[in-house]
């Protein structure tokens, strides 16, 4: 069977809150990078959301070939790399995929497990126009669930799993209409995710000034030996609070950034880069592709001896 050389995956809709409805089923957001999986000719092909091809970065999961039993398919869901504690690690999952070319010690080092969600073709049928129910039984059916491949379960409590996604600090839960159709390369409301808030123990590497005033912190946190750059955070301090950091901060300065991949500052701001020694707790949306901060608010400011400045 020849499918098409991409398909762009069906994508969810932001929803604020969680919520109950029986028009729904509920199931883990992963906290991953997504990826389609190809099985055709005895092989794998492996497609990000950005419709690459990736699959050298994975030679690990070259057995998902085989993964419905000998069938050809197209099976959606994400790749994901675990963290401290058993849960799902974005930073982690991340070495894998932003690097050119595996190596034999990353893939010890971080191993990676594909969770599937979605069944898009069955042997030469397409299966995007069927219900979602019908796509997820065809799925159960024929996945070959083991070491490094999971079945995402569905759940009919949407309040009690993001409870649970809360308590294990996890990024929330995908709400899926049932009876709807696959809609390739769509963000419609049949399918809508629910983030939980989320936290992370950052440095101050600096501060960008504008106008002789602070506009904003630069932050972040380890990789190993790295103090990585995480993004910029404004929102939940109050301007006294900045200016005041000002003050007491600027005659620590240092002349170069301390960050491994240092920003770049617009014209228009001043850089003040600092040892890194001050900490602040950072409550966030969720990670960019990039890993940076979407939609960062500071939630108070930590001594130094108090947090754990690495990457969670």
């Amino acid at each position: 069977m020849a499918y098409p050389a991409a398909i762009k995956p069906m994508e969810p809709r932001h929803r604020e809150g969680p919520f109950q409805d029986p028009r729904f089923i509920y199931q883990v957001k992963w906290d991953g990078v997504r990826y389609l999986a190809f099985l055709e000719g005895g092989g794998l092909r492996l497609q990000n959301r950005r419709l690459r091809r990736k699959t050298h970065l994975y030679p690990e999961l070259a057995f998902l070939a085989g993964a419905l039993g000998g069938l050809e398919g197209v099976l959606d869901g994400e790749i994901i790399a675990l963290g401290e504690g058993g849960t799902p690690s974005f930073p982690r999952v991340l070495r894998r995929d932003l690097v050119k070319g595996v190596t034999a010690g990353l893939r010890e080092e971080v191993p990676v497990h594909f969770m599937a969600f979605d069944l898009l073709y069955l042997g030469e049928e397409s299966l995007m126009g069927r219900p979602l129910e019908e796509r997820l039984a065809l799925l159960e059916k024929h996945l070959r669930v083991g070491p490094g491949l999971f079945l995402t379960q569905s759940h009919r409590d949407g309040p009690g799993l993001f409870r649970a996604m809360e308590e294990r600090g996890m990024e929330g839960l995908v709400a899926k209409k049932r009876g709807s159709p696959y809609r390739a390369g769509q963000k419609t409301a049949e399918w809508l995710k629910v983030k939980t808030s989320r936290f992370q123990d950052c440095l101050l590497g600096g501060y960008a000034l504008k106008g002789g005033r602070v506009s904003t912190l630069l932050v972040g946190a380890y990789r190993g030996e790295a103090f990585l750059y995480l993004g910029r955070v404004s929102s939940g301090l109050k301007e006294a609070e900045l200016q005041a950091l000002h003050r007491e901060l600027y005659p620590f300065r240092r002349e170069a950034p301390p960050f491994a991949n240092p920003p770049r500052l617009e014209a228009s701001l001043e850089g003040v880069w600092l040892e890194p020694t001050l900490g602040l707790k950072v409550q966030y949306a969720e990670w960019t592709p990039d890993l940076k901060f979407r939609s960062p608010r500071a939630k108070g400011f930590l001594p130094y001896r108090e947090g754990d400045w690495t990457l969670k």
